[in-house]
């Protein structure tokens, strides 16, 4: 692999080549809205000498978009007619994809997004232990578990980290997204319906393709199933069916469509045990009031938890819905972030919305639908 340093190139000849990359959303209204206000585009763009582009198609994409718009300020134009980029050359196929899967700052991909890049990785050969190396910043996000991307980057690189991945992801990659994917069209599209999910609202089509439930146990037994078919030489590796395969998936389909088992309810003795395991106080409330041994004294303490989740559960949202707007390139002061921190812990909601609100980029995220052919997306 060979880098050049830093260079400019023709925005006109350089290509967002969709069938390298892995986004389905490019959210180009707000990285139109950001390089119109910085004037440029911030940071150096990644391309193969070929003018594909591998790093930084939102970008690009944005940019031609506003170069193509007749309304767009002639300053602004010519400065976007020439970008700052790095020219790879003699790129080996991984060397490529770790190009393209390295986010930086830059906008991550969604769940769908990062299973269907895990997806493609295993098809091309890369082994778990690879895909874990180069995508435990997105499996951080994945998984919910931020602060374990950050332990791992104070590893360095090598066994050591290796070791601290695999005891980390190997029961969410290879037991869960990698078995996933070796079961076939139909599991792997149960499983990407439960992804796309955690996106977006489904719509009425996509809803009626959700037939059974795909996870990390039932992905267990369906790999024993898998194994008896084999064994018994049943199983269709073309068709990927097998009469045990598909007995499974049936007593699947039938457990969901039946409702769940009315939980069985616990004596006043248990209500107080578990009262008795509790740390906080009003959950242990909630127990001993449902054990009617509550104290007068302690009643309020049901009611101030439930404000205080009420209020949780409308500032978690608010940060859901917000992350990927912050304006990263903007530098705040220390009073700015003390009182996001401060509106974060205490105070009304409405407070502490006023208060990201001058973090955010101008432009709310708008999921992209006028570029056509969205199969495989780039990464920015």
């Amino acid at each position: 692999m060979k880098r050049t340093t830093l260079k400019k190139w023709k925005l006109a000849d350089l290509k967002v080549n969709r069938t390298l990359n892995f986004r389905k959303n490019y959210d180009l209204p707000s990285m139109i809205e950001q390089i119109t206000q910085e004037g440029r585009i911030l940071e150096p763009v990644h391309v193969e000498d070929n003018g594909d582009v591998l790093k930084g198609n939102r970008r690009i994409s944005a940019a031609q978009l506003i170069v193509a718009d007749p309304k767009s300020p002639q300053e602004l134009v010519e400065t976007l007619k020439n970008v700052d980029v790095f020219v790879y050359s003699d790129l080996t196929d991984r060397e490529r994809t770790e190009i393209i899967l390295d986010h930086g700052a830059q906008k991550t991909l969604g769940y769908e997004e990062t299973v269907e890049a895990i997806w493609r990785l295993q098809h091309e050969g890369f082994s778990g232990r690879e895909i874990m190396v180069l995508m435990y910043q997105l499996l951080a996000k994945y998984t919910g578990a931020p602060q374990k991307a950050v332990e791992a980057e104070r590893l360095e690189p090598g066994s050591a980290r290796d070791e601290f991945l695999s005891k980390w992801l190997n029961g969410t990659l290879n037991n869960k997204i990698l078995n996933a994917g070796r079961m076939g069209g139909r599991v792997k599209r149960q499983f990407i319906l439960a992804e796309i999910a955690k996106d977006r609202a489904l719509t009425d089509v996509e809803k009626k393709e959700v037939e059974f439930e795909v996870n990390v146990k039932r992905i267990g037994k369906l790999r024993t199933a898998i194994n008896a078919d084999e064994e018994a030489g049943t199983w269709d590796m073309i068709e990927m069916t097998g009469p045990k395969f598909e007995e499974q998936i049936a007593e699947f389909k039938k457990e969901d469509k039946e409702p769940p088992a009315r939980a069985t309810s616990f004596s006043k003795e248990q209500m107080k045990e578990m009262a008795a395991t509790m740390q906080n106080p009003g959950v242990k409330a909630v127990f001993l009031k449902c054990a009617g041994m509550l104290p007068e004294a302690d009643k309020g303490k049901i009611a101030e938890l439930d404000v205080r989740l009420q209020r949780q559960d409308k500032i978690d949202a608010l940060n859901r819905a917000n992350v990927d707007r912050i304006a990263v390139d903007e530098i705040f002061t220390g009073h700015q972030v003390k009182a996001l921190v401060q509106g974060f812990l205490a105070g009304p909601v409405a407070k502490y919305e006023s208060t990201l609100a001058t973090f955010l980029s101008a432009t709310p995220a708008v999921e992209e639908t006028s570029v056509p052919n969205e199969k495989t997306e780039a990464a920015a």
